[in-house]
């Protein structure tokens, strides 16, 4: 998802992978905040026009999954079963809870 993002961003900015790899050196959300900005300036860019906020949630959404995923712990409770350990943080209280 990200490698994707980076390659969008490189295109529209007409850049070549030495020298976008140095602007895309960051994180996911802000990546794709660049991204969004990007395309909100260049709808002309994008075949079927301006992306609505529909697909902008869907990939927030897809982000946190796969932050979930790729960072949260995983165990093997019985030698052959793998276990996602859930661990959030209540944003209100900012405490930290797992499942």
């Amino acid at each position: 998802m990200e490698a994707s993002a980076e390659f969008l961003i490189w295109a529209l900015l007409n850049l070549p992978a030495q020298h976008g790899t140095v602007l895309t050196k960051m994180d996911a959300r802000p990546k794709f905040e660049l991204l969004r900005k990007l395309l909100e300036e260049r709808p002309q860019d994008m075949p079927d026009g301006p992306f609505g906020s529909e697909l902008w949630r869907a990939l927030d959404d897809s982000r946190e999954k796969r932050n979930r995923i790729a960072y949260n712990q995983w165990a093997m409770l019985d030698g052959t079963n793998l276990m996602l350990v859930r661990l959030e943080r209540n944003k209100t209280t900012g405490a930290q809870y797992g499942e």
